[in-house]
Formats: structure tokens, C-alpha cells, sequence
């Protein structure tokens, strides 16, 4: 008697493959919309669906840190109003963001990546797509998230890592602007010429990697290895993958392309690796130009900073933040579509009710993330040190427990965040409908949570010992390499691109209070923290996908 297996390892088994047909290729008179069916409005259904899935995790992982400062730390845990508020305002602020990108900014990418391919003059097309690169990176508040794991940065100790953040920061943020603009580029071209991801991938890990153990072989560039990585990890956020997901969706069904038949992958995971790549010639530009003397000058004469402006009080700076992560890019894709391909942006209602909600819910989750749950993790933060061995104090014991304490505890905090990511939760629910069964979006979100849990707190262990983070990144992005040359195509793509959305504002916002205190007595601080937790992601969700891949080709006899 036959035993029953799951459509989708079936489907895995057989080899079994659709193609798709570019509307482009069809006779005028039988072309079809074939855009994505997106309801006029927010479905309340939906909403009230996703908002007791997505309370139920977050009130877990508001639990946890309450417990875990209570029993474990045994220190009081201070649940100010709000806090309590923060938290109401993070679950309902996610909700709404992520259906925002599913009604609006999604479609509206899709409908730029469709039309620039297929009506845009080859030159105006690589011009439209890298500048759409740039203003998606530079729409993307990232550079504020490596400016607090940098906040225990010593301009002595780690000057070309300091000069990068500080005198050098507009050069930086250039740098990883145009770098996801080159990733987009490339993504554009990897689907009109039917290139394959994997080799892609592996040839910029051979670059990447080669040139981080060149970094590293000078004392004075310490630290910047870890910064660099980093910077891959902070550009990928949540408008970032849901804009360059909708464009590939659109670039490869307009370029026609079979060989994948999941759409527009690899655009996100080439975002990941370009920075680094940027940001480490950018650092041997800087040590060309500076000596490690005068950036300790020039950092101890701007030693007194000045107070804060109103923009960086809340809500002000997440209403900032917000508007330029959603409204820049979304003006600049309609007048694309319309004045370069020629068509004119339908369905404006509902666009412009998904962009609201995008910029709403953008707003909440920001506050929320910084007042809610970031500031409970803040909190335990703050009494990491009495569990770790003072400064000086070799004890293996002292060093083991508190060690292992701490990274649990980052470990534990990353895996709930990671869940609720809202680019992971936009990626998952995409894959779910366009792999026959093969991957649920929970599975996706669990494997890429629990991935970058373990590389979160393998990072705050290596901080506790003062190991520096790139002596974990380098190996591991080598085996990653590795995992993705005996991967087929789809797989390595979904892996990457899942892991890259894993690790985003919520991320941080938990894990690194608890990364710069952990950071304090490590030379590099807490720089490569986010990386090494996307790299645990990347790790995870390759070898799910090997795992299961030996499973049905053992298994599955058909």
C-alpha cells in the first residue's frame, strides 16, 4: 500500500515546472491584464485576522522579556504607561503597514518593474532602474540603526570604523545607495538575459570574502569588516524588500523569463551583498586618505554634541522617518510608469488607501518598536552587566554563565521579533501562493526567525569574549556559498531572499540595547551584530531547503 506524501514534496520530487508567458509575447489581441487581483479597499476580515495572529507573538515576546527580567535578572521590570502603549502600537502600527504593502506599494512596484522593461529604450531602462535603486536606498532610514551599534565605537581603537560613521557618513550612505542600485541593476539584467542566481550569489561571496580577509589582515581597519556586513543587513528593511520584490515580480514577467518560476528573485539578496562590497573600498579609500591620527583628533575635538533637535523626538522622527521611506519612492515609480513606459497608474484609490496605511502603520511601528518592546529590552539591558564577570575577571565559570545567559536572552528576543518582521511576513505570505504547498508562510517565517536567533546570539557570545564578529562572518558566509552551489535556483533564491527580510527595524530595535552593553568590554562594540544575525538567517534557510531537498530525493520514489 502507497504511503501518502504532500503535494509540495511531490511537486519537488517530479522535477514539475510551469512557464511563464510574458504578455508582451502574445498577440495584441489576446493580451490580458495579468496584474495581481488587489482588493479596492483593506479587507476588515483580513485585518482583524492578521491582528490576533500577529498580538498573539508580540504579547509572547512582551511575556518573555517580563520574565526574564523578573525571575532570571531578578530586577524590577517597570511597566509605564508607555510602554503599555507602545506595545498596542506596535501590534496595530504592523498590521496595518504590512497589508499597506500588499494593496499598495507591492502592486505599485510590480507595476513599474512590468512597464519600464517592457516599453523603456535600453539606456533610459538602466538609468530608470539604478535610480530607482538609489531613492529606494536612501528613502531607507538604515544608517540610524549603525549609528546605536556604534554608539561604543573608540575612534583609538577602531578609527576607520568611527571616521566611517561620523566624518564620513554622507560618503557612506552614498555608497549604499548606489550599491542597491547596482543589485537592482543586476536583478534587471540577470532576468533579461536568463542568468541564474546561484552564480551570482556565489561569485560576489568569492569577491566579498576575499576582500574582507584583506581588510582584516590590517591591524588599523579593525572593526570595519564588521561594519560593512552590517551595512548590507540595515538597507534591506521593510520598504526596501517589499519595492524590490514587486519590481523583480515585474521585471521577470515582463522579460519573459523560465527558468525560474518563482518571480523576481535574487534582487534582495543582491542588495545584501553589494554594500559590503562597497563599504569595504570605501574604507580602503578612507585609510589611503586619513592616517588613524587625525581621526582620533578630529573625534576627540568634535567630543561635545549638541542637543537633539525637534525632529528627533518622537512622534516627529517616525513621522519623518515614515514619509521618506514610502512617499519618495512611490512619486518617483508613478512618474516612471507614466512619463518613461507610457501607461498611465490605474486603481489610484486603492493605491493611494495601501500608501496611507503603509505610512500609518509605519508611524505606529516605529513608536512602537522604540517605546514598546524596545524599551523592556532597554531595560533588561541595563542589567546584563551584573550578570556578566567584571572587567579583567577570567573565571571560566563567571564567563560561561553569564555568557550563555546573555545569549540566550538576545537569542530568545531576536526569534520573537524575527516573526514579526513585516518584510518577512509580505515575503512568506508571497511564497506561500507561488509554491504549490511547497513552503507555508509560517514555516518560512519560523526557519528565518529561528536562524537568526542563533546567529544574534552566537554574535553576543563572541562580544562577551571579545571574538571579533568577522571571524564568524567570513566562515559562515562560506559555507552559505557553499550550501547555495548545491541548491537549485529556486531554492537558493527563496533562501536568500527570506533570510535578508528576516533581520529588520524591530530587529534592532530589541537586540541592540542589548548588543551595546554585551559590546562594552569587545574592540569592534557591537558592529556585525546584524550581520551575524543574518547570517544565522541565511545558514537556517539554506539548510532547511538542502535538508529537505536529501528528504524528498531519499524518500519520494515517483
Amino acid at each position: 500500500m502507497g504511503r501518502a506524501i504532500r503535494f509540495g514534496a511531490w511537486v519537488q520530487g517530479t522535477g514539475w515546472r510551469q512557464r511563464t508567458l510574458s504578455c508582451n509575447s502574445l498577440p495584441l489581441a489576446v493580451r490580458f491584464d495579468a496584474a495581481p487581483a488587489f482588493p479596492a479597499r483593506l479587507p476588515a476580515a483580513g485585518l482583524m485576522q492578521r491582528l490576533r495572529l500577529e498580538a498573539r507573538v508580540l504579547l509572547l515576546l512582551a511575556a518573555f522579556l517580563v520574565l526574564f527580567q523578573a525571575l532570571i535578572l531578578r530586577e524590577p521590570v517597570a511597566l509605564a504607561p508607555g510602554i503599555v502603549v507602545g506595545v498596542v502600537a506596535l501590534i496595530a502600527g504592523l498590521v496595518l503597514f504590512v497589508e499597506g504593502l500588499r494593496a499598495g506599494l507591492v502592486p505599485l512596484a510590480h507595476g513599474f518593474g512590468e512597464h519600464t522593461v517592457s516599453r523603456a529604450v535600453p539606456p533610459a531602462l538602466l538609468a530608470i532602474v539604478l535610480l530607482f535603486g538609489v531613492i529606494t536606498a536612501l528613502s531607507q532610514p538604515g544608517t540610524a540603526a549603525l549609528g546605536v551599534a556604534g554608539t561604543i565605537t573608540n575612534a583609538s581603537a577602531t578609527p576607520y570604523a568611527y571616521v566611517l560613521l561620523h566624518g564620513w557618513a554622507p560618503g557612506l550612505l552614498a555608497v549604499m545607495a548606489a550599491s542597491v542600485g547596482a543589485a537592482v541593476l543586476l536583478g534587471l539584467l540577470r532576468s533579461l538575459k536568463g542568468l541564474g542566481v546561484r552564480p551570482i550569489i556565489v561569485l560576489t561571496l568569492i569577491v566579498v570574502a576575499g576582500l574582507s580577509l584583506h581588510v582584516m589582515s590590517d591591524p588599523e581597519l579593525i572593526g570595519v569588516v564588521e561594519l560593512a556586513w552590517d551595512t548590507g543587513a540595515v538597507v534591506t528593511g521593510p520598504v526596501t524588500v517589499a519595492l524590490l520584490l514587486g519590481a523583480g515580480t515585474g521585471m521577470t514577467s515582463a522579460a519573459g523569463s523560465s527558468r525560474l518560476r518563482l518571480p523576481g528573485p535574487g534582487i534582495t539578496a543582491f542588495a545584501l551583498l553589494v554594500p559590503v562590497l562597497g563599504t569595504l573600498l570605501l574604507a580602503l579609500a578612507a585609510a589611503e586618505t586619513l592616517t588613524a591620527e587625525q581621526i582620533v583628533d578630529a573625534a576627540a575635538a568634535a567630543a561635545s554634541a549638541a542637543p537633539g533637535a525637534w525632529h528627533t523626538a518622537t512622534p516627529w522622527s517616525e513621522i519623518l522617518a515614515a514619509l521618506r521611506a514610502v512617499v519618495p519612492p512611490a512619486i518617483f515609480i508613478g512618474v516612471a510608469v507614466a512619463f518613461f513606459a507610457g501607461e498611465q497608474v490605474r486603481d489610484l484609490m486603492r493605491l493611494a488607501a495601501g500608501i496611507t496605511a503603509c505610512v500609518v502603520g509605519l508611524v505606529l511601528f516605529e513608536a512602537g518598536a522604540r517605546h514598546g518592546l524596545g524599551a523592556l529590552a532597554a531595560q533588561s539591558a541595563h542589567a546584563i552587566p551584573d550578570v556578566l564577570p567584571a572587567t579583567g575577571d577570567v573565571r571560566l565559570f563567571a564567563l560561561l554563565a553569564g555568557g550563555t545567559l546573555v545569549a540566550l536572552f538576545a537569542g530568545g528576543i531576536v526569534f520573537g521579533a524575527s516573526r514579526s518582521e513585516p518584510a518577512l511576513a509580505v515575503l512568506a505570505g508571497q511564497l506561500a501562493g507561488l509554491t504549490s504547498g511547497l513552503l507555508s508562510a509560517d514555516r518560512v517565517r519560523r526557519i528565518a526567525a529561528a536562524g537568526a536567533a542563533a546567529g544574534a546570539a552566537a554574535g553576543v557570545a563572541g562580544m562577551v569574549i571579545d571574538l571579533p564578529a568577522a571571524w564568524i562572518l567570513v566562515p559562515g558566509y562560506t559555507v552559505a556559498g557553499v550550501l547555495t552551489a548545491l541548491l537549485p535556483e529556486e531554492q537558493a533564491a527563496v533562501a536568500w531572499d527570506s533570510a535578508a527580510a528576516a533581520v529588520g527595524p524591530l530587529v534592532a530595535a530589541m537586540l541592540l540595547p542589548v548588543a551595546v552593553t554585551a559590546g562594552q568590554g569587545a574592540v569592534a562594540g557591537a558592529h556585525g551584530i546584524l550581520a551575524l544575525a543574518v547570517l544565522g538567517s541565511v545558514l537556517g534557510m539554506l539548510g532547511a531547503a538542502y535538508h529537505a531537498r536529501r528528504a524528498v530525493n531519499e524518500g519520494v520514489h515517483l
